[in-house]
């Protein structure tokens, strides 16, 4: 998926590479990947990236932990 990422926008010759190309020449070459699949892979991903991790939920929570501590303590 990275590579046609990388040369979906690539020009050579005033031709644009495109997502639908790769894929017929990489399908041509024994690496069968559809449009749609790559599509589908795009979008899962920033899905994904979208989503809080769990170093990130787990930091919010610790959040609320210190500012307890720290204005127990004088805000010290």
């Amino acid at each position: 998926m990275r590579f046609i990422a990388e040369h979906a926008e690539r020009t050579d010759g005033g031709l644009r590479w495109g997502v639908e190309p790769i894929c017929r020449v990489l399908s041509e070459h024994g690496l069968p990947v559809a449009p749609s699949t790559y599509y589908d892979a795009c979008a899962a991903a920033r899905r994904a990236a979208a989503r809080p991790g769990s170093r990130q939920l787990r930091d919010e929570q610790l959040k609320v932990e210190i500012r307890r501590v720290h204005a127990e303590n004088y805000r010290v």
